[in-house]
């Protein structure tokens, strides 16, 4: 099972939460008061995960950070944080402490660089594990531990500040995954914005062509937008920008809202080639939100792997206002 930041199932709530470029990166940042950032996985359940995320830190650090928490039915099994130095760490204490005993990797993050970190952990009082990776090199691994401090297996994780030090601008992480098995190595999540008419336009559009409505990195709430008062109305948009390569996986999300006055359903699916596939109808709600489509690893049009990035580059993020 692979998730990715935007698949996590669950909106979370961005108070304290902000987002800025650094380069022509997007990054992820905390500052304030909790922001209580629970992602949900899925329906995962699982005694082993492996995390990663692309991570900047300030060369000026004053505190060490909490990347991380890893729960079971809202009790605390570990914690995976970033120290003073730049290293990594796994803690199982009450408060997510910050001890020497905790395991830690063997080598650090510089300051004021992008790097890619993993961590692999088995969650067990006594033969737990913890295997540490930055830019896909193992800097430590770490056998028969008490990997749990309440719990069993991880079922959501926290992200950002645990109530007692803030990010404060000091992290910034993009790039996140998490599988229930297997490292990955480094990830590039891409955002895929709409860029160029699709296959089909049957939405209403509040001005201009469908796709131009639809096409904002940070929507625009009801300055421009696609409506439809009919089910059976579907979209199909178009993506402009160029994959480097062949992907590992898709998803398709959109956002939207049903007006007060009714409600509808959703689909959000991929169209490749001719082959179009539609996730299940979601409810929608009356202010927006975001709506995600299955995860394709594979081409529907093939059933296999995506053979290149001009294939995933010519698939249309569809949706359709369903019954």
């Amino acid at each position: 099972m692979l998730l990715q930041w935007s698949s996590w199932n669950s909106t979370p709530s961005l108070t304290s939460l902000s987002s800025g470029s650094q380069g022509n990166r997007k990054y992820l940042t905390c500052s304030g008061a909790d922001p209580d950032m629970h992602m949900k996985l899925g329906g995962m359940d699982s005694t082993t995960v492996v995390i990663g995320c692309r991570i900047w830190m300030n060369g000026n650090m004053t505190t060490h950070h909490h990347l991380f928490r890893f729960e079971d039915g809202g009790s605390h099994l570990a914690s995976l944080n970033l120290l003073l130095d730049g290293r990594l760490q796994v803690s199982t204490s009450s408060n997510q402490g910050i001890l020497a005993s905790y395991p830690t990797s063997e080598k650090a993050i510089s300051g004021y660089t992008w790097a890619y970190v993993e961590a692999k952990i088995y969650f067990h009082a006594s033969a737990g594990t913890v295997d540490f990776w930055i830019n896909g090199t193992s800097v430590g691994s770490f056998t028969s531990l008490d990997t749990i401090y309440a719990g069993t297996s991880c079922d959501a994780i926290r992200m950002g500040n645990l109530g007692d030090t803030y990010w404060n601008d000091e992290i910034r992480i993009t790039d996140i995954y998490v599988d229930d098995s297997t490292q990955r190595g480094p990830m590039d999540i891409w955002y895929q914005a709409a860029d160029t008419a699709g296959s089909a336009a049957n939405f209403t559009p509040s001005a201009g062509s469908n796709y131009q409505n639809v096409d904002d990195i940070g929507h625009d709430g009801d300055t421009t937008y696609n409506s439809s008062t009919a089910t059976s109305t579907l979209d199909q948009i178009a993506h402009g920008d160029t994959l480097a390569v062949a992907p590992l996986a898709l998803q398709p999300m959109v956002i939207a809202r049903y007006v007060p006055t009714g409600s509808a359903n959703i689909k959000v699916g991929l169209l490749s080639s001719t082959t179009h596939n539609q996730a299940s109808a979601e409810g929608l709600s009356d202010t927006y939100d975001g709506y995600r489509g299955s995860i394709y690893v594979n081409d529907p049009a093939t059933a296999s792997p995506w053979a290149s990035a001009a294939a995933a580059d010519a698939a249309e993020t569809t949706y359709e206002h369903a019954a």
